[in-house]
């Protein structure tokens, strides 16, 4: 951008935000540029420059957010919309320059509703924030994902977003009732929060997934609930993975509903569940929940209790369970106790990432054994790395796959980079032939978006089709969700 339309940008947004909501100091414009993702995390490391937007704007109103899109979408300049930061997949990095719109600044909870059991918030809110308000008034969302305390109800919405109690109160789009959302040319969406209608399409899906290509989100609609008159965890410890997903599948099928279920394959059970929590013996590891009124919660977990033990689940009770919830969030946020730790946290020395998937029941295992086995023979035992996998999204006709990879000896001679791109390739082909998709709760991004048109076929010309009649000239996270940069 020369410097006579830069300066006229700066002078237009700061007229419509105010100079302190118009950010352009470089160190401020890189923090925006790296974020979870392992990818610029490692540029950063080598001294590879970073995409950097021009502009990192923080809106406070709907209005502003809309005469921001006005201008951009008649100067032609692209706008990255920007929650926590929180994502890894790289669908808020800002490669084509441009505005980083910072949404935090509109982190109003307009209002809950106890009486209907919603509540309205702007997309900037916070969700530990939502999470301890509603606490304090008898309610809570039943979204508790990983990212708890650094990510925002935009971002959740944006990426489809799954808590650890999803079985029980469901992912992002089960929790929607309405949107707002300004569109990429300017204009103002918005939907009804009835429970059910019949108003032809269900058009909150068009925006709740789609990572900021189609419009943005300023207010949100959102189911809540009475705090559960009791909560409880058990451990059970099942001989294989085969036993454990047998059991949930019973359990689910059976319209018995854990508000959570973790089910940790043997490898991870044997080496960091048992460090951390102590486990002794072989097998898979379950921690499962119940929650709701006393009797209910007796109830299921007898009955879930039943089905375990049929299906060789040895029961080691509440203790290893609760422990679990209690450090739910460790592995997320963890304290580096060394510089090397701190450099791997920065990337550029090793390579780590999640694959999650999702498939149904017949062909879950599968899917497990073959991406498994796929990593260790071409990756794993090559650059001595580790492949756990658990299962803790669980529905009546499937469950999700969590798989986490790591490789920690890369030599120099070889570019960390390429191995980065060549197992994510090779993990997500795996999983898309034995029926899995391409994720289930972290978003497409940059990351997997050349995959959609595999995931898609033919179908992926109407995502097209959409993109290309809301924003006509791609001003809206271009390059996200395999729709096509600048």
């Amino acid at each position: 951008m020369d410097k006579y339309r830069y300066d006229l940008i700066h002078s237009e947004l700061v007229g419509i935000v105010g100079g302190e909501n118009v950010v352009v100091r470089d160190i401020d414009r890189t923090i925006y540029s790296i974020g979870r993702n392992w990818l610029a995390r490692t540029w950063m490391a080598q001294g590879i420059p970073v995409p950097k937007a021009d502009f990192v704007v923080h809106p406070t109103s709907e209005v502003e957010v809309q005469k921001i899109l006005i201008l951009a979408n008649k100067e032609n300049i692209p706008v990255v919309p920007f929650g926590g930061g929180s994502s890894g997949m790289g669908g808020n990095l800002p490669f084509y320059g441009g505005i980083v719109l910072d949404m935090k600044k509109m982190n109003k909870i307009r209002e809950i509703d106890g009486k209907s059991l919603t509540t309205t918030v702007e997309s900037g809110v916070n969700c530990w924030k939502l999470e301890d308000e509603l606490n304090r008034l008898g309610y809570t969302s039943g979204h508790i994902p990983a990212s708890f305390f650094c990510s925002c109800i935009g971002g959740y919405i944006a990426c489809r977003s799954a808590g650890r109690l999803s079985t029980k109160y469901g992912k992002m789009e089960d929790m929607i009732l309405a949107l707002r959302v300004v569109l990429p040319t300017g204009e103002i969406f918005h939907t009804m929060p009835a429970p059910g209608k019949a108003t032809g399409p269900e058009l909150n899906h068009l925006f709740i997934g789609c990572e900021g290509t189609l419009g943005v989100v300023t207010e949100a609609v959102m189911k809540i609930h009475n705090m559960p008159e009791e909560r409880r965890f058990r451990g059970i410890l099942f001989p294989d993975v085969h036993s454990g997903i047998e059991a949930m599948r019973k359990i689910m099928q059976n319209d018995i509903v854990p508000c959570l279920a973790r089910l940790y394959d043997e490898e991870e059970t044997a080496t960091r569940i048992r460090d951390t929590w102590g486990i002794t013996g072989s097998g898979a590891f379950l921690v499962i929940g119940f929650d709701g009124l006393r009797k209910m919660v007796d109830l299921e977990e007898s009955m879930a209790l039943d089905i375990c033990k049929k299906e060789g689940g040895k029961d080691l009770g509440s203790e290893p369970g609760e422990r679990w919830w209690e450090h739910k969030y460790d592995d997320y946020y963890p304290t580096p106790r060394s510089v090397k730790e701190y450099r791997a946290l920065l990337g550029g020395k090793e390579i780590g990432a999640t694959s999650d998937t999702c498939t149904t029941y017949d062909k879950i295992e599968d899917l497990y054994l073959a991406m498994r086995h796929t990593f260790w023979e071409k990756f794993g035992k090559k650059y001595k790395g580790w492949f756990y996998g658990h299962f803790s999204h669980w529905y009546k006709n499937g469950v999700m796959l969590y798989p986490r990879w790591h490789l920690y000896e890369v030599p120099k001679e070889e570019n960390i980079i390429e191995i980065y791109w060549k197992v994510w390739s090779t993990m997500v082909r795996v999983a898309l032939e034995h029926g899995g998709v391409l994720n289930h709760h972290h978003g497409i991004g940059t990351v997997l978006g050349r995959f959609m048109p595999e995931q898609y076929g033919d179908g992926f010309q109407v995502l097209k089709e959409i993109k290309r009649s809301l924003d006509p000239r791609n001003i809206l996270n271009p390059g996200v969700l395999g729709l096509g940069g600048r």
